[in-house]
């Protein structure tokens, strides 16, 4: 038995052995080793350009997410030129909008932030470059994306080399056919070109940009609208209940010669329905039948009689005459006498 034990640690000895040795390879050529390095290598190339498109898209969505909170102008315009610097990685950057609108219906834009430029670099060859680059893009409207501005052309020979320019990102700032301002974005220490993602994301920047400040704009006009608006209604209401005042004066104080004078004064004067409904209609059209009422007034009570109608007004005769043409109003004309009484001679 031992024997037999023993035959089997010496065999299981030999398989050992005989299992440890090694084989010898033969190593694959050596342009198939590298072509399989470079495959590896492009593999997380593109790996980790995908991991910065989907970071970039994040940054996107968080922009576009504040974009469309801002409150008003001021808080969109302070925070705007930041993000834009954000998204792009980029190290500074001018923002222009739009300010007014002249007669011949031209707009005016005006530099309404900047970042990364101090005193003395704001009067530097390469600002007045910059410059020039956002006002192309608000005359002509266009796009410039370039990697490396010296180098691509874009400048011309006389400036190769002679401005502390590198990267270049100019986009107008365009919305609902609206163009509302412009942005230009650079870095001097960068000389790579932008990939297709990162220019797609700086269009797509620019896009939600725009359509955020015609939003703030828009909210912007229609509270001044609605404000204006309440003004005049006020000022209507005010000067309905200052008619209707004067109206209980006048009443007060007439002393008509009979009760059917004054039954016929009770008629023609206006009821408190009949101003209220001055009110809801639009302002020319109640100013322009509130004027007719009291030229009416003022005729009948002075009897035709243009001086006294323009003593009683406030109004030199050739005023009142001009205002008694523009809206039709004539008195009614006594047995005998002309429309406008025998007295209306001027």
């Amino acid at each position: 038995m031992e024997r037999r034990s023993g035959r089997i640690r010496r065999s299981e000895l030999k398989r050992l052995r005989s299992s440890g040795r090694v084989r010898a390879v033969t190593p694959p050529p050596s342009g198939v080793a590298d072509a399989a390095s470079d495959a590896v290598q492009d593999v997380e190339a593109e790996l980790d350009e995908l991991r910065q498109e989907v970071l970039d898209l994040r940054r996107l969505q968080e922009v576009i997410h504040f974009l469309g909170g801002a409150p008003d102008l001021v808080t969109l315009r302070r925070e705007l030129l930041d993000l834009a610097l954000s998204v792009s990685g980029l190290t500074r950057g001018m923002l222009a909008l739009r300010v007014s609108t002249d007669d011949a219906l031209t707009h005016k834009y005006k530099v309404k932030a900047t970042r990364g430029f101090d005193d003395e670099r704001r009067r530097a060859p390469e600002v007045k470059v910059l410059r020039r680059m956002l006002n192309r893009a608000l005359e002509a409207r266009e796009t410039l994306i370039e990697g490396d501005v010296q180098h691509g052309g874009i400048l011309g020979h006389g400036h190769a080399g002679g401005l502390r320019l590198g990267a270049v990102a100019c986009v107008p700032l365009e919305a609902g056919g609206e163009l509302l301002g412009a942005l230009v974005l650079d870095d001097p220490e960068r000389r790579r070109p932008f990939t297709k993602a990162q220019q797609s994301l700086l269009r797509s920047f620019a896009r939600h940009a725009a359509l955020a400040l015609l939003r703030v704009a828009q909210v912007h006009r229609l509270g001044r609208r609605a404000a204006l608006l309440k003004r005049r209604t006020e000022r209507m209401e005010a000067e309905r209940d200052a008619a209707l005042a004067r109206l209980d004066a006048a009443r007060r104080q007439a002393r008509p010669s009979s009760p059917g004078a004054a039954a016929e004064e009770v008629r023609r004067a206006p009821s408190r329905d009949a101003l209220d409904a001055l009110v809801e209609q639009p302002y020319r059209e109640a100013k322009e039948a509130f004027t007719r009422r009291f030229l009416e007034q003022a005729l009948r009570r002075a009897g035709g009689d243009l001086r006294v109608a323009s003593a009683a007004t406030g109004l030199p005769v050739a005023r009142l005459i001009g205002l008694l043409t523009h809206l039709d109003v004539a008195p009614e004309p006594r047995e005998g006498e002309g429309p406008w009484g025998a007295s209306a001679r001027v």
